[in-house]
Formats: C-alpha cells, sequence, structure tokens
C-alpha cells in the first residue's frame, strides 16, 4: 500500500500530523508513506524513518504550469490513499486529478468536496478539540483496528552526536540545561527582550546552563554573551535544533514550530501562549509536564488575527512570574507528578476558555457561587449585566468587552440568542477573533 499525506503550511502544523503518521504505521507495518508538504515540512520530515519520501509544494508559485507538474508527478506514483490534512480547492483538486482511489479531506469547502471519496466533517469552529484530534479523524474512512496514539520524534543521530561532542562541557557538567526558543519569525511572539534577560540571569544563578536558540534582530539578544548562556541565535538547522532540544532537561518557549517538537520529545516545558486566538485547548504541548504561562484576559487591547502590537500589552508578564512557573515545573518534575493525559485536556481549558455570564442587573450579588465554583477549576468567568433599550449600543457593548477579555463562551440566564448569533457572524468576516460559543 501506498499512502501521500498532504500538509502543506507550517512546522507546527506538519508536526502535528505525526501521530497519524505513527497510527498508519501501526495498522499498515508494510505500507509506504510519503508527503507533500511545505519547505519547512521537507527540512523537518528529511531524516523521518516512517516517510520514504517527499514532495515540495511552493505556495508563492501559483501558476497552473507548476500545479500542473505536480499533478504528474504524484499520478505516477500510483498511490492507493491521500490524505489531505490542509484543505484547500487545490489540494483537493490534487488528488482527485491524480486518480487517487481513496481520497479522504475535511467536508469543508462545498465548491471542491466532490474531489474526495471520503468526506469528514470537522467543526473547527469547535476550540475544545486538539488540532492532533482533528488529524486523527480523517483517519475514521480507514476504520483502524489499532487507535493507539503516538507522539514520537526521531533526533538525528549523527546530529545529537555532534552536538555532545562540541558541548561536551556542557553536558558532562552538573548544571541542567534549558533551551529557550526566542522567536521563528512565525506568527507567534515571546516575551520582551529586557525581560527574558532577567529570566536568563537568574536561571544562570539558580544554576542552570541556558541555549539561546530562534531567530531575532535584536542587539540586546544576539549580543548577550555571558558564562553559562550559549548563545545559537540563528546558528541552527532545524536538524541541529531538534538533536539540542532531545538532549536537553528543560524547554521555554511561545506556541511555535520548535515547541511541538519539544513536546514530542516529552521534554518539560515552560509553555508561553500569550496571542488571545492561540489557545492552548487547540495547540496545546502533548507532553508529560508542562506548565502554561498565559494570562491573556487581562489585556485590554482588542486584540484579532492580524494584530501586530499585542507585545504592548503584556503588562502582566515579569520575569518574577515567568520564574515561578518555570519552578512549578520543575517541582512537577522532581515529585514525578507528570499531567497525562487524562489531565492534560483539563489543563489546557482551564488556560483557554473564558466565560461570558450575563446575570439579573438586580440581583448580581447572586452569582457569586457560580463564579466561585468556575474559579477553582481555573477557568476565569466575569459577570455582565449589560442592558440597554438601544439593541445597538447594547451589541456595541458586548462586543467591547468580548473582545478585551477574550470572551470564548457566553452563559446565563439573560442570554438574548440574537446577540450570540449576530457576534459568531461577525467574528471571522467583519472582526477576526474567535467564535464565542453559546452553552445554555
Amino acid at each position: 500500500m501506498k499512502i501521500l499525506i498532504q500538509r502543506i503550511d507550517r512546522l507546527g502544523d506538519v508536526i502535528f500530523t505525526l501521530p497519524v503518521l505513527e497510527q498508519l504505521k501501526l495498522n499498515y507495518p508494510d505500507a509506504e508513506i510519503h508527503y507533500l508538504t511545505s519547505k519547512i515540512g521537507a527540512d523537518f520530515l528529511a531524516d523521518h524513518p516512517l516517510v520514504k519520501k517527499y514532495f515540495i509544494f511552493d505556495e508563492q508559485d501559483k501558476s497552473y504550469s507548476s500545479f500542473f507538474n505536480l499533478v504528474n508527478t504524484i499520478k505516477q506514483e500510483s498511490y492507493d490513499v491521500y490524505l489531505s490534512m490542509f484543505n484547500t480547492k487545490a489540494m483537493a483538486l490534487l488528488g482527485f486529478l491524480s486518480g487517487i482511489k481513496i481520497r479522504i479531506g475535511g467536508n469543508t469547502i462545498p465548491e471542491v468536496r466532490w474531489c474526495f471519496t471520503h468526506r469528514v466533517d470537522q467543526y473547527f469552529q469547535n476550540p475544545s478539540i486538539h488540532q492532533v484530534d482533528y488529524n486523527l479523524a480523517l483517519l475514521a474512512p480507514l476504520n483502524l483496528e489499532n487507535k493507539e496514539v503516538v507522539y514520537k520524534l526521531y533526533p538525528n543521530s549523527k546530529q545529537s552526536r555532534n552536538l555532545e561532542e562540541k558541548f561536551r562541557h556542557v553536558f558532562q557538567s552538573s548544571r541542567k540545561t534549558i533551551v529557550i526558543m526566542i522567536s521563528t519569525g512565525g506568527s507567534n511572539f515571546f516575551v520582551p527582550d529586557t525581560i527574558l534577560k532577567h529570566m536568563i540571569d537568574a536561571l544562570i544563578k539558580q544554576g542552570y546552563t541556558v541555549f539561546l536558540t530562534g531567530q531575532s534582530d535584536s542587539n540586546v539578544l544576539n549580543s548577550l554573551s555571558v558564562e553559562f548562556l550559549v548563545n545559537l541565535i540563528d546558528k541552527t538547522s532545524l536538524a541541529e535544533l531538534t538533536a539540542l532540544i532531545s538532549l536537553s532537561d528543560f524547554y521555554i518557549g511561545g506556541d511555535t514550530g520548535p515547541t511541538h517538537i519539544a513536546a514530542f520529545l516529552n521534554k518539560p516545558i515552560l509553555f508561553f501562549s500569550a496571542r488571545k486566538i492561540n489557545m492552548p485547548s487547540r495547540w496545546g504541548p502533548q507532553t508529560d509536564y508542562f506548565t502554561i504561562f498565559r494570562q491573556e484576559f487581562r489585556c485590554k487591547q482588542k486584540c484579532q488575527v492580524s494584530s501586530q502590537g499585542c507585545i504592548n500589552c503584556l503588562d502582566y508578564v515579569t520575569h518574577e512570574a515567568l520564574l515561578d512557573s518555570f519552578e512549578n515545573l520543575v517541582d512537577s518534575v522532581h515529585h514525578k507528578s507528570p499531567c497525562l493525559e487524562a489531565n492534560r485536556e483539563k489543563e489546557f481549558f482551564k488556560h483557554s476558555f473564558r466565560v461570558l455570564y450575563f446575570v439579573d442587573p438586580d440581583h448580581k450579588h447572586n452569582y457569586s457561587l457560580i463564579q466561585d465554583q468556575y474559579e477553582k477549576e481555573g477557568i476565569k468567568l466575569f459577570l455582565f449585566d449589560a442592558y440597554s433599550q438601544n439593541p445597538f449600543k447594547e451589541i456595541k457593548v458586548v462586543i467591547d468587552f468580548v473582545l478585551k477579555h477574550n470572551i470564548t463562551i457566553i452563559q446565563g440566564d439573560y442570554v438574548r440568542s440574537w446577540r450570540v448569533k449576530f457576534m459568531r457572524f461577525l467574528f471571522g468576516r467583519t472582526i477576526l477573533f474567535i467564535k464565542p460559543l453559546l452553552i445554555s
């Protein structure tokens, strides 16, 4: 059997398809599995022992000739199964035009859903479903017997040996090592430079050796050079970075591809997730030990998907607060208290869901018990008694509140359903933001 998996976007998204790859191999051990992916995806998959071959899709090349050349290349492989993990019109057509017998994809684009022989309903508007689970759902038409979910990476052994030799003095010392990923130049971001510098100084004083990695044009970080700091900014390939993470004891980073590499290597992670749109329930780290640093509901900026100024509203981020989170992570490792899968989802939800609860304005004090119950579970709840004779003024007040406090769930005894329906219509169209769910 020959199988083609398609995921042509970012590194983290490609990583989240790996449980699909592992599950296919468990059920079809003799299958030959290929990938159609992006340039960064190809760099990542180049050494993967379960991937026999990969093809690179250049999203910048919009020419028809390049697309049909790719179709002809895919057609020559005579695949039995096509798994389209990133649903676009072009990728749906590619499977159809390549003549692959079994073509599986999401039932999300009406114009091209006919291109798939098997369509899977995927409710991306539900923020409680992790991206890994969305990917695994596409395997349903194959009726696999073994549905074990495996999170696993295979670092390049040659790169690992080279790094062990290069940094022998680090890895042979008694000091624990931490990889800090500052940025990959993608859609997410890390803590401000000055705060990070203070944190690094404190970690070194506590007895750690720090590897500083990623991409940066910051003079503060690029020029940073102190004892027990190895500054590798803009100095590692993806294979080298993967090997380095595998050799280190801890990892600190934002919601970005290398962080998910660390998770699939089951490294203890301090996960910094600041952007309102990036919820841990969808993209949280799949590892046994992690702490999440996230208080985005305190940001009063009306943060949208395209917002570039979010870094200016991280007033809750201090190096002391980050150190406290890291110490919690170290304690959980020391006491061997992993966050196993049963509790992992609950931890993700705690850092993702913000509830707007509509109350009777004349009896607001009666709802304090409900607020206490939510906050005992770690979920932030806001009591709201907005009411106006002017419906347009009322909806504006509600939308402003939702945007400022990153509301993801709307509940209460006095919810007007038209408000929620109108917001869900706007969000994703004129307002680029998460669609809040109404739970009655």
